[in-house]
């Protein structure tokens, strides 16, 4: 954004035809070859990484085709009365596009601070865990129980307090509790820490 508004205030660049068009051409099918692909394997495995290089490529696509569609726009400018803006039609495209992706790299250094400081993650991630532990504990003799999540790149640590009904409970209840929800999160969030805490207050 900075490099094109520099360019803008300098007079804009105007757009050479000819070679140029098929390296964008090229490089608009394969940022989109790349970002599907990503977004392929992002869809079978959770990793944040994955997530972020999706979006990444997601960006890199709209910006090649930005400047595809800036070639357009100045080939047909060339046969108006807006020819002498041509030379701005690249620099204005990109800052647009640049403008309205900035929400990716915004998202993905507020999420990586919350993990650094070790805050609660994305509700999404609390209300998944949260649902599991519920469809495994609804059938049970628990009077109530509460979850606490952190997220540490691909890794979720879940402490699990349960209060049980009985005032005497077997020394191995805990580990009864953890087997029965254990199975759930993996589904979910193959890359977890479970701890059980028998309480009276949750």
């Amino acid at each position: 954004i900075a490099t094109n508004v520099v360019i803008l205030i300098n007079g804009g660049n105007a757009l050479e035809f000819g070679k140029i068009v098929f390296y964008v051409l090229l490089s608009v099918v394969l940022n989109v070859i790349i970002y599907l692909f990503i977004k392929r394997q992002s869809r079978k495995r959770t990793s944040p990484i994955l997530e972020l290089e999706k979006e990444n490529w997601g960006v890199n696509t709209l910006i090649s085709s930005g400047i595809g569609f800036a070639f357009i726009l100045v080939f047909l400018f060339q046969y108006s009365f807006l020819e002498p803006y041509t030379p701005y039609v690249d620099q204005v495209i990109v800052i647009f596009i640049g403008l309205i992706s900035l929400p990716v790299p915004y998202k993905a250094i507020r999420q990586g601070l919350k993990e650094l400081l070790l805050t609660a993650p994305d509700e999404s991630v609390n209300a998944q865990v949260n649902g599991v532990i519920h469809r495994r504990l609804k059938d049970t003799s628990l009077i109530d129980w509460n979850a606490v999540v952190l997220k540490t790149g691909r890794k979720i640590w879940v402490t699990l307090y349960v209060n049980p009904v009985r005032d005497e409970i077997p020394a191995d209840y805990g580990d009864k509790v953890r087997h029965l929800v254990n199975p759930g999160i993996e589904e979910v969030f193959p890359s977890y820490n479970l701890d059980v805490i028998v309480t009276r207050e949750v």
